[in-house]
This record gives structure tokens, C-alpha cells and sequence, in this order.
């Protein structure tokens, strides 16, 4: 259950740079967040059985409203 809680080394660090490079200095709160934010972009997406491109752009937007 730690992974949930903690993000990995590897994105906190990769927050940081990402942030540096841009010349802010976040609070190490903001730098979790971001790291668990890229922990959760890195993650297997679910797949629902349906592709993409059987997916009008419509039926996309309805889903993404719903969500």
C-alpha cells in the first residue's frame, strides 16, 4: 500500500527536474503531487474492450462529461 501513498524516487526526482528546468523551487508537497501525478500517467491504462478508433470524438466527449 505504499506505492498509494508514496511515489517512487524515480518521480519524485524526474518532478523536481522537470520543475528546475523551469526555473521554479516547488514545496515538497507540490513535488509529491506532481510525482504521483506522473506515476498515475506511466500507469496501465483499464482497458474497457472498445478501441479508440471505434470511438466517435462524440461518444468520447459524452464519456469524458459523465466522468
Amino acid at each position: 500500500m505504499s506505492q498509494a501513498s508514496e511515489p517512487s524516487p524515480d518521480f519524485i526526482q524526474l518532478a523536481q527536474h522537470a520543475f528546475a528546468s523551469q526555473g521554479y523551487a516547488p514545496s515538497d508537497a507540490v513535488r509529491k503531487a506532481a510525482a504521483k501525478g506522473l506515476a498515475r500517467l506511466d500507469a496501465p491504462q483499464v482497458s474497457t474492450g472498445v478501441h479508440a478508433s471505434e470511438v466517435s470524438f462524440e461518444d468520447m466527449l459524452k464519456r469524458c462529461a459523465d466522468a
